[in-house]
This record gives C-alpha cells, structure tokens and sequence, in this order.
C-alpha cells in the first residue's frame, strides 16, 4: 500500500528566527535507504511551463545533495504524469502549475510503504503564480529563485524535514523571501542527510559528472552560447567555478563571458569573418574551497558570418525613407571591434540616425540577403540590406 504525504515551501513573512549552536535538522522518516544505491530511481522534469532554465536549475538544485551515499538522477525531460499532482504512477515527476495555495511557492509529495517508511515515488510542483529566476546570479527583488527552492523541495524528497530553529537558516528552513539565494547545503542540512544515509565514506572526491557543454553550438558569428557543467564534492562542499576561452587568432579576440565565476555563464563569441567556421576552446576549473579541483574543456564553433562582404575604399549611400536625404558613408579594410546594426528600407529613420552619430571613414561591412553579395560602386544607393556597422 502506497500512502502519500505533502509538504510546502512557504514565501517569508515573519521577522529573525531563533539561533542555535547545535544540529537541529529533522527528518521525515521516509527515506530511500532501503535502496542499495539510494536514491535508485530516476527524475523526470517537465518542461512545460517552465520559466527560462528552470529545467537545468532544477537539477542543479538536487545535485546539491549528491555525495558518496546518495545521488539524484535524471531521465528525459518528459511530461509523463498527464498535468496531474500528485500522481501515484511510479514517475518521480516534477512540473511546473497551479493549485498550491497562495503563498506556496513548490510543494513536494511522496508515496511511502507505512509499514517499513520507505519511500517510493515523488513528485514535485512549482507555483506558476510567481515571478521565478532562473539564472544562476543574483534574483531581482520581486524574484523567487527556482535553484535555491528546488534544493530545499529536493530535500524533502532525500528525507528531511522543515528546519526552523537554526540561525542562518538551512536549505530546509520553511521559509524563503523574494530576491534570497540559498541554493549551498549548510552544515545542519548536511548533518541530516548524512544521519539517513550515513557520513561520506572513502577518499573525498570532486568529480565533472556532466560538461561542460555549449547551447547551441556551434554559435552564431557575435552570438551567445550557455555554458553548462555540473560537478559534485563526495562531502558536500560548495563549488567555485572559472571559465576561459581560447579562440584563434583569426578571430581577433577570445569573446566574453557574462560571469566567468558562475556554474553557468553565457558566452558572446567573436566575430568571425573567415569564410568557414573557427573553433573556440571553452576550459572551465572548479574547486571545492578545501584544495580539490578539477578542470574540463571543449570545443565551442562559431559560425562565419553568412552572405556578409566587406566594401573596401568605396562611397556608399544608404537609401532612406521616401522623400528623405540617403546618408553617405564611407568605407575602409577593416573589421575589428564590431558593432552590430540591422537596418532595412522599412527602418531607415532610424539607421540615418545611428550612421549620423558615427565618426566619418567607418569601415562597414555589408551582409545581403541573397547568397552573393551585390556589386557596390562608389556614390550608388543600397537597399534593404543588413549593416555590420564596425567601430574605427
């Protein structure tokens, strides 16, 4: 017989709470210890409805958890339980929905054998009433970040327990407020787990057990990549992340990262003007603060700039709106420091307005549509045709 058993992460409403010097975790007393490998069964994310990476930071949320003793694991992404919650159907199943109540934020369910405690399936929902982020920064003030409450509902699901008695708070405090990060296991959350499933056993490890990888890749000319990696420390510590990227010299710089310091940036790759697709090397380190670390690379492609030729030494108007002057610009051999503008017949108002602003004897690089490029002389008019606008 399978009963279940719900449990809610409520938004923060009341003031400080009270400090304590000792461990004060609690536990459900429903576990997967039973299992020779807990946890023994894989999840299934939903993607549905779900905000932005909210899939990724999902599971970057339960791989906090992970050490020697248990390990949470992921199957396809797949809606497999038909939009119901909870559902007894042997899925462990996560989905993003309504019906929580007003100040719940996610509510995790499980299914358990009354006669031994163990449990045997979970499934968990997010409230889709709320404003969730879904990056790995720092949430907005009117934000709910996704990572740091699927951590504490992956909890739930490991066995543990609302925890309010300890100052600062744990993962499995029952409160969280908008704009809060606390997506790292404290040492009372992870004096819980180990209570469960026992102390970390064997030589500490840090070990890259997904990435890093590029999305998409290859990667536009100028576009962004998102970086992913996923690592877990056999004791729980929390992990510092570095990223590089060394391009080819062709390509006149190594791009940029939004934060190289995070476990999942984007990357703005260079422009490429070769003709055919470069290869960047994206290296990543991380470290677990207590002299552990690994390193993991690959190769990121970026795509050559399609149907773009660059006008050398010529006098190029471009057309304007009925009516209205063309605007002259001028142009040399060079294609560094690009700064991207589209402009076409139907907004020429508005690129009148950006070549105006800029000095004279600009180097441009202009990208047809068409699969060859059209033949520019000297003084002649351009029609709808994409503009790469380059810095001198």
């Amino acid at each position: 017989m399978k009963l279940p058993w719900k449990v809610s992460l409520v938004l923060l409403c009341v003031g400080l709470l009270l400090s304590s010097g000792a461990f004060a975790y609690k536990l459900t007393g429903y576990d997967w210890s039973y299992q020779p490998n807990p946890m023994g069964q894989d999840w299934h994310v939903c993607p549905s409805g779900m905000p932005g990476s909210g899939v990724q930071r999902t599971k970057d949320g339960a791989f906090a958890w992970n050490y020697s003793k248990f390990t949470f694991t992921f199957g396809t992404d797949a809606c497999l339980s038909g939009g119901a919650y909870p559902s007894s159907n042997g899925v462990n199943q996560v989905d993003f929905g309504g019906g929580l109540g007003p100040a719940v934020l996610a509510q995790t369910s499980w299914f358990f054998d009354p006669t031994t405690g163990d449990t045997l399936e979970c499934d968990m929902r997010f409230n889709s009433a709320f404003n969730w982020y879904t990056g790995t920064g720092t949430p907005l003030s009117g934000q709910i970040d996704l990572q740091s409450v699927a951590t504490h509902e992956m909890g739930h699901c490991l066995g543990l327990a609302h925890e309010d008695g300890v100052t600062p708070p744990p993962v499995m405090s029952s409160r969280i407020a908008f704009g809060e990060v606390r997506r790292d296991l404290t040492e009372d959350d992870i004096a819980g787990r180990d209570a469960i499933y026992g102390p970390s056993s064997g030589t500490h490890t840090l070990t890259i057990i997904s990435g890093p990888s590029g999305t998409p890749n290859p990667v536009a000319s100028g576009g962004t990549a998102t970086l992913s990696v996923t690592a877990v420390d056999s004791q729980g510590h929390s992990l510092g992340y570095g990223w590089t990227a060394l391009c080819p010299v062709a390509l006149g710089s190594n791009g940029s990262f939004s934060n190289p310091n995070v476990q999942n940036p984007t990357w703005t790759a260079p422009i490429n003007t070769t003709g055919s697709q470069q290869n960047c090397t994206i290296g990543m380190t991380v470290s677990d603060g207590q002299g552990l670390s690994q390193l993991g690379s690959y190769s990121q492609g970026v795509i050559s700039q399609a149907s773009s030729c660059l006008y050398a030494g010529t006098v190029v108007r471009v057309t304007a709106m009925p009516g209205a002057s063309p605007s002259t610009i001028y142009v040399r051999p060079s294609a560094l420091n690009p700064v991207f503008f589209s402009g076409t017949t139907s907004d020429a108002k508005l690129l009148n307005a950006a070549l105006h602003a800029l000095p004279r004897q600009i180097p441009v690089i202009v990208g047809s549509t068409a699969a060859t490029c059209p033949a520019v002389t000297a003084g002649s008019d351009i029609g709808p045709l994409n503009l790469i606008i380059v810095n001198p």
